[in-house]
């Protein structure tokens, strides 16, 4: 919807899945997104596209895009 994948699961999953990230070693970035990010997205094509491209995960931060 707003150009980039939101983490739709529970809180339970995004932990287990961080956890298995980890074991593995592997580097990871989680972006909390706010309204703020999705309007300076929209408005910004080289932040819209590090949460494309960069971002492991990005999680909902506020009940504005709940």
């Amino acid at each position: 919807m707003f150009g980039f994948t939101l983490f739709g699961r529970s809180k339970s999953v995004l932990l287990r899945l961080i956890e298995s990230d980890i074991v593995k070693k592997k580097k990871i970035w989680i972006a909390t997104v706010n309204p703020e990010f999705v309007m300076a997205a929209v408005k910004d094509d080289s932040f819209l596209k590090l949460l494309q491209t960069r971002t492991t995960y990005n999680v909902i931060d506020g009940i504005g895009l709940v």
